[in-house]
């Protein structure tokens, strides 16, 4: 009797074309020898909404936190879909592409494009979706390049909007270039944190940075929220000039 061998193969092109991957499924990047698989969907709780905008926290199914923060524009196909639960099956409204998506951990910011104010309305639901590579993925989990302002109301510290779960990260690198309309700097956070069973405890912090022209005195330091985050702060005496920081933020487990 003849002997018949059977094989399977995952699906297979560039990293361009990766597409949406089912759960469970595995696509192979041939022109960068990388491979992906598809999870499954996160039910995302609104934590705030408006007319044009949503605010979401993505946790899964067993409450464990989801660090994002892995989620990158160069190397992994991710969405929001939107839909309408009150329908069996579930109505679909609208789909957010990932590059129209900003992380900070597991809270995403985007426009929903929906036609009407989906502000407490129960039956709208957000699922985050995305292929994760798997294997070998050099030694940190790489943001995509990130870009917030902010403008000293005062002398005193006060928080730049991003934050670490204490779940998901012992230490941080931010590379940064911080500017005003007079002056730029370029620099480097180091940051190490501390918790116990996920409850913040000690953080340190490290700023090492060039100045290209003028002066800009910003000061970088750590907080935490006592539950589950550090809070990453600044302190300028200039409260003229909104400061622009663009960085690129590498998490460690």
């Amino acid at each position: 009797m003849a002997t018949i061998t059977a094989r399977m193969t995952a699906r297979k092109g560039t990293l361009a074309n990766l597409p949406k991957l089912l759960p469970g499924e595995i696509g192979l990047v041939t022109d960068y020898q990388q491979t992906f698989m598809g999870q499954e969907p996160v039910k995302g709780s609104v934590s705030s909404d408006d007319a044009t905008s949503s605010t979401v926290e993505f946790i899964s199914p067993s409450g464990h936190l989801i660090d994002l923060d892995e989620i990158t524009t160069t190397d992994l196909a991710y969405g929001i879909t939107i839909t309408n639960a009150s329908t069996n099956p579930a109505t679909h409204l609208a789909d957010i592409p990932g590059a129209n998506i900003t992380f900070i951990d597991n809270i995403a910011t985007f426009n929903h494009t929906l036609s009407s104010d989906p502000s407490g309305d129960n039956d709208i639901e957000y699922h985050l979706w995305y292929n994760k590579e798997i294997g070998y993925h050099a030694e940190a989990f790489p943001n995509p390049e990130q870009i917030i302002k902010f403008t000293a109301t005062s002398g005193v510290a006060q928080a730049t909007g991003i934050e670490f779960l204490c779940d998901n990260k012992k230490s941080v690198t931010i590379d940064y270039t911080l500017s005003t309309t007079s002056a730029s700097r370029r620099g480097t956070l180091t940051m190490l944190l501390d918790n116990a069973s996920g409850v913040p405890s000690t953080s340190s912090i490290k700023d090492e940075y060039d100045i290209s022209t003028g002066a800009i005195p910003v000061e970088f330091s750590l907080t935490d929220n006592g539950t589950d985050k550090f809070i990453l702060n600044f302190k300028t005496t200039d409260t003229v000039n909104a400061h622009t920081f663009t960085y690129v933020q590498k998490s460690f487990k």
